[in-house]
Order: structure tokens, then sequence, then C-alpha cells
């Protein structure tokens, strides 16, 4: 009895050429499965969104999602781009547009490596590099916005000038971050970096007065006197309190007192950080006062303000007069 057929050798190796060409056709033409069937761009971008509303990213993120969420990440293209574009031109602030723009190429190289989407993040317009602010605010100005200032408010203006403290962080200093007996601050700042500050004596002599050890300095203090007897715009007494709000109370004191230029507390901070280097002309102590983790944050504060180069340096670090050639 025979057994079934063979085909020749030839012929399975023609055969097997053909399904490779064929494979080869239908793959470059269909796109990969995993872009076809992934999520959305809304789910895609889930991480994002969960973050706070604050940060950047997840402004944009909302954004995209409410734009075009509903496509898949694979179909972006240049008019999804355009609208992000379109939308980042609606910021005149240098600084808002650089960070959201930073933001928006995020988002589209993760959805580039996570899920297949084309590369598309070059295309975002990029944003001029912002100059730092260089506003500072003038002998005058400090201590006419801290002498009339109620006590609340002027010891937390205090805190964000003598000590150059940032406004969120002074606002919930209290009696537990202070060692009485050495006069020193201790705290983490903005970024969680552990930092220490000595306090000036019209400070420590607001502390002593603050003895509730689970409130704020801040909120201890009387928010009128015989200086300041109304009570508009003023925070709760006895309950915590947020840089935001005491920025606000600023602004409106501010303006109370004729100072025309829009200064902020961080102004004043700045303006100590500057004072101090003009004496100093150290960037670690200037770093170290303003608890920066790296030195080109506090460079940034000095950068329209840093030392001018004396020739006499040039004439030290020059090639001794020996080695020098004559020409």
């Amino acid at each position: 009895m025979e057994g079934p057929k063979r085909c020749p050798p030839s012929q399975i190796v023609r055969r097997s050429h053909h399904r490779a060409r064929v494979r080869r056709h239908t793959e470059s033409h269909r796109k990969p499965k995993s872009a076809e069937r992934g999520p959305t761009i809304r789910l895609a971008l889930a991480g994002f969104l969960s973050r706070p509303k604050k940060h950047q990213i997840h402004i944009l993120a909302e954004f995209i999602a409410e734009a075009f969420g509903d496509l898949k990440p694979h179909a972006i293209g240049q008019r999804q781009v355009g609208l992000i574009n379109a939308y980042l031109e609606r910021y005149e602030n240098p600084f808002t547009k650089s960070r959201r723009a930073a933001a928006a190429r995020a988002i589209l190289r993760h959805l580039e490596h996570k899920f297949g989407a084309p590369e598309l993040a070059h295309e975002i317009a990029k944003a001029v590099n912002p100059k730092p602010r260089n506003v500072t605010a003038t002998d005058e100005e400090r201590r006419l916005l801290i002498a009339t200032a109620p006590p609340h408010l002027r010891c937390w203006l205090m805190m964000c000038s003598d000590l150059a403290i940032r406004g969120g962080t002074a606002a919930r200093l209290g009696p537990n971050d202070y060692d009485r007996e050495a006069r020193i601050l201790t705290f983490r700042t903005k970024y969680q970096n552990a930092q220490q500050v000595p306090v000036t004596a019209e400070l420590h002599a607001i502390f002593e007065t603050c003895t509730d050890k689970s409130l704020p300095f801040v909120s201890q203090l009387p928010r009128t006197s015989e200086r300041h007897p109304s009570a508009r715009d003023r925070p709760p007494l006895g309950r915590p309190t947020t840089g935001n709000k005491l920025g606000k109370l600023f602004k409106a004191h501010r303006e109370r007192q004729g100072v025309t230029r829009k200064l902020t507390a961080h102004d004043l901070r700045r303006t100590t950080a500057r004072n101090v280097y003009a004496i100093t002309r150290d960037l670690r102590t200037v770093q170290a006062l303003l608890g920066h983790s790296d030195l080109p944050s506090t460079v940034w504060y000095l950068q329209d303000n840093l030392t001018t180069i004396p020739v006499t340096a040039l004439e030290l670090a020059k090639l001794p007069p020996t080695t020098e050639k004559t020409q």
C-alpha cells in the first residue's frame, strides 16, 4: 500500500517563500494590534490626570483629553498638534508657556513610547526661554510695608524678608519648628530639603509671644491693633492659613499704602538674597539661606547681579612674566 504523496523539496521552498511574501505585505499595510486595540488617549493619560490639578502636566493632559481624548494614540496627527500649539499661544506669561510646552512634549513622548503614537513631540512650538524675575524692593518700600502691616501679616512678611523663607513655608511654621534657646528655625523646604535658619532678634521677640504648639505663628498673632482696627480681608483667628491667602492680604495692604509696584512676598525673599550676596560675595552662603539643593537655582536669583570681573584677578590668573613670550 502506497503512502501519502509528498511534494518535492523545490515546491515546498517555493510555497514557503510565497507565504513569507504574503505575510510581509500584510504586516506592512496593517497597524500593530497594540495600536488598534489599545486604550483611548483619555485612558492612556489617566496617570497624568490623577496628579494634582495645579501641576502643568495635569493641565495639559486635561486639555488633550477634552480636545481629542476619544482618539486612539496612533491616530494623533498634525491637526491635534496644531490644537495644542493654539492652546499654548493663549498664554502671554513666558514662564507659563514654557512650562506647559514642556509638559505637552512629555505627554506626546509618553503616548509615543507606551502606546505607539507617532513621533510628534518635536512639532510643539518652542517657547522663548523666560528671563528670571529681577524685581526687588527698595529699603523704603520694605520699611513701609512691614511697619504698617497688621501683626499677623507683619510676622509673615518679616519671615519672607528678614529670613528669606518662601511664603507658603512661612505660613505653616510654628513653635514646634523653633528652638528658643538656640534661636534657630528648623523645617523642610518646598522641595523637602532640610533647612536651618537663625532668627533675628525682632522675630525672636514675636515668636516668644506664641505658645500654642498646635498653630503656626501667623495664626496666633492678633489681626488688629490700635493702628489696624479694620476687620476686612483678614484670615480667621486661631486657624491655620496659607501663603496664597496671606499673599492676597499683602496685595491689598500694598495698594492701601500707595506702593504702585506689584511686589510680592517672594520679591522680598529675592531682595534679601541679593543683599546677602552683595555683602558676602559667596554663592554658597546664599544657597544655604535660600535652601536650594543645587547651585544653578541660586544663580537664577542673581543672574543679572553677578560679580563683575576685577582686572586684578586676570593679572593673577595669567602666566608668570618669565614664561611669557615677547612679541
